[in-house]
């Protein structure tokens, strides 16, 4: 089995877990996954460099600019998985599909 804990469970604690224990326990620390204080700021998914209100997230209450600069990691303070990293591309891709609508509407 694999248990995830803050710290390392007693053997009272991982007896009040498991009917019964045989084998070996195993205590792996990874440092992967993200630690929650309150409050906790947090990296924004889109980095903008460029002009106001015309690039990426544009007409969605982001005020991001041409030539935006995505930070698909953004999403592993909250929650780090393989599955979070498909969850953040397909944010991604939204938004480029999104910024490029806009261009060729405005175009037209």
């Amino acid at each position: 089995w694999k248990v995830f804990a803050p710290q390392h469970l007693t053997s009272e604690q991982l007896n009040g877990l498991f009917r019964d224990r045989a084998g070996e326990v195993e205590v792996l620390d990874w440092h992967a996954y993200p630690s929650y204080t309150i409050p906790q700021k947090l990296s924004p998914f889109v980095l903008d460099g460029g002009r106001e209100g015309s690039g990426i997230g544009a007409g969605h209450g982001e005020g991001h600019g041409e030539g935006s600069l995505l930070y698909l990691n953004a999403i592993e303070q909250v929650a780090s998985a393989m599955e979070m990293s498909v969850i953040s591309a397909r944010n991604a891709a939204n938004l480029v599909v999104g910024f490029v609508d806009a261009r060729r509407s405005q175009d037209c």
